[in-house]
């Protein structure tokens, strides 16, 4: 059965390959599973920081469709992120990266103030996944 568990698997362990099909890259460090204050978990969190300004990934994936719950699952995360590190850094500068089957073309999208990119994927045959 092809669950959440499986995509984050299939991600995290192929990134480089999947990278090469146009999916953005992980910043140098990730994590996956983050839990943050709120016990909420972040699938898959990657960051770095140079000259004082943290860069970060938050990747939601979805086994099927991406929504408006998805998406502001997804900025909510980054609005807990910014909020526990502010005051840190010299700038905070984040992105939302949303993969799941299918997309609703959401135009909320178009009203964030930070980057969100959108991948969709098919699996097939019990092991494959296509960007």
């Amino acid at each position: 059965d092809f669950l959440e568990k499986t995509l984050e698997d299939i991600v995290h362990e192929n990134r480089n390959i999947i990278h090469k099909r146009g999916l953005c890259p992980y910043k140098p460090v990730t994590y996956r599973q983050v839990k943050l204050p709120s016990g909420k978990k972040i699938d898959i969190l990657s960051f770095e920081i140079i000259n004082g300004i943290l860069y970060f990934d938050v990747y939601e994936l979805k086994r099927d469709v991406i929504n408006i719950d998805a998406v502001c699952q997804g900025y909510n995360y980054i609005s807990e992120i910014k909020a526990a590190v502010s005051g840190s850094f010299t700038q905070i500068m984040p992105s939302l990266v949303m993969v799941g089957k299918r997309y609703d073309g959401i135009s909320i999208l178009d009203s964030v103030s930070f980057p969100v990119r959108v991948y969709t994927y098919d699996y097939q045959n019990g092991w494959y996944l296509v960007f």
